[in-house]
């Protein structure tokens, strides 16, 4: 198995939480679900694009034609060699939680095509109350044991990309996409589905993901974002 693939898969996991239902119900989310509608041209998907801080793209969650979250992804910036990347989620409860996380090994994973160069540094957690945790050392090792775990049980079927077609999301049209299927054991269970990726998209690449009910598509991305843990 090329392990360009698995390193597509493992970037794909750490920024995604999940065919979409053909009706979705109306949501309090529906005011922040609104992308800018660009066109953009049939390009070859090989690779996301090098990380630069400022990168970001805002995700929905549809779960059973039920639109239950939205989650921005940013990559903030380098610390100590290693990328600082920061998730937030904001639920349909209008919820505001997150995770910020030091990534080491993060460039010599893509530049060897291999997961195992990855590792957590530390974390902090954003709760609903607006407190943020921070977890490292030792506490970070169980996290890396368990992360690593599931890295190495991607499956990725198939041993080449295959086209994706035009996909139309928030965000906009993007012709020519480029499919990729993964398959993740998690525990006892396997989660199965198809991701569609363009090269105009930063941080992973993906235009939308879906995995049975669940469907994660993109709303905006952008190039300028600030982080909002400290």
């Amino acid at each position: 198995m090329n392990k360009l693939f698995t390193v597509i898969a493992v970037i794909v996991a750490i920024t995604l939480s999940g065919c979409s239902s053909t009706s979705v119900k109306e949501s309090p989310l529906d005011g922040q679900w609104q992308g800018k509608g660009k066109s953009f041209s049939n390009k070859k998907f090989t690779k996301p694009m090098k990380w630069a801080a400022g990168q970001y793209v805002v995700t929905g969650t549809i779960d059973d034609g039920e639109k239950v979250s939205i989650t921005k992804s940013l990559v903030v910036g380098k610390e100590s060699g290693g990328w600082i990347f920061e998730t937030i989620t904001t639920s349909k409860k209008k919820e505001v939680t997150g995770m910020q996380m030091l990534i080491k090994g993060f460039d010599q994973a893509i530049a060897k095509n291999d997961a195992s160069q990855i590792s957590i540094v530390w974390i902090k957690m954003l709760q609903k109350d607006g407190k943020v945790d921070k977890i490292e050392g030792d506490g970070i090792m169980l996290y890396n044991m368990m992360l690593k775990s599931t890295w190495n049980n991607l499956i990725i079927a198939g041993e080449n990309l295959t086209p994706g077609g035009a996909v139309a999301v928030p965000a906009g049209t993007f012709s020519g996409t480029t499919k990729i299927h993964t398959k993740v054991k998690v525990v006892f269970s396997t989660i199965e589905g198809d991701s569609y990726m363009h090269p105009e998209v930063p941080v992973n690449g993906v235009v939308k993901s879906v995995s049975g009910d669940t469907v994660t598509e993109l709303i905006d991305f952008g190039f300028n974002g600030k982080a909002l843990i400290r």
